[in-house]
This record gives structure tokens, C-alpha cells and sequence, in this order.
């Protein structure tokens, strides 16, 4: 009976794998003038421990845009940071909340490599006021998404004051952002996670600067993905806490008459 119920708990924990908890992080990050809000940090460790927090670079998008990045040689630069991961849709300021955070993720899964890793001004500067559209004012509408209203506002920027060079080229950029997340957001699953990349939404334990959106250039982990369980599964859960009980007051009798 014994190992019938310990290969029934490793079949059910196999099934549902648990959640990876929340953490303290800190370090420093370093703005590499990318001529957006991003910095990288190769120093995150885990506040318990001191262990570190990723075996790769680890790339933050700022995605509040009303305080400053917590970049290390920043104007008022911040030597260490402090983050909360895992923080979901509470690092986000607006509110869009479970979906805001897909949304993020969807947004980067799609257009980091062409408008960032290999972009240029116009088209990183285009990123970022994506990222700003939904921390700041995606409510999980379309309508929310608007190039010049709320708090991020691409429409108000000369992108030569910013490094550029060709104002039609950051016009056509965050013009198809824009309507890709119009057109995508308010029908894109809670759920939705990067299978391609490491993602996480970090909160700034300090007021005063930015929430960031962490990459890290590899795969996620399996666990990260959430799993929400079919009617199925959800018997087969209900059928091992019952063998479970089962199980120990089984156990219990034959101890107690011994």
C-alpha cells in the first residue's frame, strides 16, 4: 500500500508541477546607452543567500514612465537595485493587470530581436514607448492603446533629439507596434507565456525608480509555464487526496496494532 501511494503522489506531482516562489534580488545594473530605457546586469544575486539569480545576462526594460531607471551610471545613479521577482501584474502601474503581463511578454517575444537586439534608434525607441503604452495605460481594451493620449505618447517625440536620424523611419515603427497591439492584446490569453526566452516582471522595492521587465536569452524553465487543470486532471487530484487519506489511516491502524 505503501508504494502504491508514493507512486500515485510522484504521478500527481509530475502532473502539476509546483510554482517557483518570489525572491529578493539585488545588483547592480549598468545602462549600456542603448538609447532606450534598458540596462543589463550580470550581477543579480538572491538576497537569502547571495547566490546568483541567472547563469546569463540579464537584460531590464523600464516600464514605468513616471521614475527613473535604477541604472548604475544614470543621472542620480543607484549603486545596487532591489527587486521583488515574480512580482506579475503588481509591477505594473496601470491597469491591465494579468493581461498587461502577458501583453509585455507577448510584445517582446515578437519584436526583441528586430526592434532591439538588432534595431536601430528608431525602432528601440519604438519599444520602448510599447512597453510604456502597457505599463502605463493598456487597460485590456484596444481603445487604451492610443499613440497620442495617457502617459506614453510616441507621437510627441522628434526621435533626433534622442540619437536618430529619420523621423518617418520611428513614425512607421511604433505605427506598426501600435497596431499589432490593438489588433492582438485584448484577445491574447491571461496565460500567454514566452517559450523562447526567460521572462520576469521585477518591482522596484525602491519608490523611486522604474519596475523593469527582465530577459534572459534562453529557454524558461518548464515549471513557468501555468497550468490551469482540465476537468480531468482535476478528478485524477480529487482521486489522490482521497487514496491519500486513505492511505495514512491504513497505515495508522496497522502501527496501532502492532
Amino acid at each position: 500500500m505503501q508504494k502504491v501511494i508514493l507512486g500515485l503522489s510522484a504521478a500527481l506531482v509530475m502532473a502539476f508541477p509546483s510554482f517557483s516562489k518570489a525572491a529578493f534580488v539585488s545588483g547592480p545594473v549598468t545602462y549600456e546607452f542603448s538609447l532606450i530605457y534598458s540596462g543589463t546586469s550580470q550581477d543579480l544575486t538572491y538576497d537569502a543567500d547571495g547566490s546568483p539569480y541567472s547563469d546569463v545576462p540579464v537584460l531590464l526594460f523600464c516600464i514605468d514612465h513616471a521614475t527613473n531607471p535604477p541604472f548604475v551610471n544614470f543621472v542620480d545613479p543607484v549603486p545596487i537595485a532591489h527587486f521583488d521577482t515574480k512580482a506579475g501584474a503588481s509591477a505594473i502601474k496601470g491597469g491591465s493587470g494579468a493581461a498587461g503581463e502577458a501583453a509585455l511578454y507577448w510584445l517582446l517575444d515578437q519584436y526583441y530581436v528586430s526592434y532591439y537586439k538588432n534595431g536601430s534608434v528608431e525602432t528601440r525607441r519604438a519599444l520602448q514607448y510599447a512597453l510604456w503604452e502597457i505599463g502605463n495605460d493598456y487597460n485590456g481594451t484596444a481603445a487604451s492603446i492610443n499613440i497620442a493620449q495617457g502617459s506614453s505618447r510616441p507621437s510627441l517625440e522628434n526621435v533626433v533629439d534622442y540619437g536618430g536620424s529619420d523621423q518617418l523611419a520611428f513614425v512607421s515603427a511604433y505605427t506598426t507596434l501600435y497596431d499589432a497591439m490593438r489588433a492582438t492584446l485584448p484577445t491574447l490569453r491571461r496565460t500567454y507565456r514566452s517559450t523562447v526566452y526567460t521572462m520576469d516582471l521585477f518591482r522596484n522595492r525602491d519608490p523611486r525608480y522604474q519596475h523593469m521587465l527582465a530577459l534572459m536569452e534562453k529557454t524558461p524553465p518548464a515549471s513557468t509555464a501555468v497550468h490551469v487543470p482540465t476537468l480531468g486532471q482535476a478528478a485524477l487530484m480529487a482521486l489522490m487526496s482521497m487514496l491519500g487519506l486513505f492511505g495514512v489511516n491504513y497505515i495508522r491502524r496497522r502501527e496501532s496494532g502492532r
